[in-house]
């Protein structure tokens, strides 16, 4: 009941306060993949079109009010390994949670290969992204060289990247409509309501990492028009 209360409060503080806000940076309109991060010199990395073609990532791209390196269109990523030991074995996993994967760590790709002469290749190429953060590591049987049987490390993986999906702003049901019920889902994230990851990003309207009145203020502004 005071939740309820409380929503209904804020809906008539918001009806009667709608002023023009500040519109957030126009962000990419396409999928693609952006904050790629490669700390070791000895792995290099290409990212692809399904396609194969290379991609020259967007460095006036904004994402949630940042500015970011984007890929647009990217769905595959070549990584050349260097200083391996020929004819050893090595081992890639990207997926969605860092640590030792398990079934629960969101595991979107796997796939060994053995090292020709003194480089490996492999062309991570999940089949499905979803948006958010990725985490890729390497292992391998070989005791020497960039990656060993000990460069596992839980929370250093070799490569991080994150996907990205356009969607409308303020849309957080994600029915391609923003409407009142977009409103009244960021009016119960405030007073306690638990939404989904999709939902808490199109929720934070303004990008700020927070969900707000200023957020559904967003919102209603985007309803009557004001944004």
């Amino acid at each position: 009941m005071k939740k309820r209360l409380a929503i209904l409060l804020l809906c008539i503080a918001l009806m009667t306060s709608l002023l023009c806000g500040t519109v957030a940076a126009a962000e990419p309109t396409t999928s693609g993949i952006y904050g790629l991060i490669v700390p070791n010199g000895n792995i290099s990395v290409t990212v692809q079109t399904a396609a194969g073609t290379e991609i020259i990532a967007d460095d006036s791209a904004t994402i949630n009010n940042v500015s970011e390196k984007f890929y647009a269109d990217a769905e595959k990523i070549t990584v050349t390994i260097s200083d391996v030991q020929a004819a050893s074995y090595y081992l890639v996993v990207a997926q969605s949670k860092q640590g030792a994967p398990t079934e629960d760590t969101g595991i979107v790709y796997i796939d060994q290969q053995s090292a020709n002469g003194t480089t490996v290749t492999f062309v991570i190429y999940p089949s499905q992204l979803d948006e958010g953060k990725y985490y890729v590591y390497f292992t391998s049987n070989a005791e020497s060289g960039t990656i060993t049987n000990k460069s596992f490390v839980a929370d250093s993986p070799a490569i991080t990247f994150s996907y990205y999906t356009p969607y409308p702003k303020g849309d957080v049901d994600g029915n391609t409509r923003v409407n009142i019920n977009d409103a009244l889902r960021v009016l119960q994230r405030i007073v306690g309501y638990v939404l989904t990851d999709g939902e808490l990003a199109r929720a934070d309207v303004n990008g700020d990492g927070a969900i707000n009145i200023n957020d559904a203020l967003a919102v209603m502004q985007m309803i009557v028009g004001n944004s």
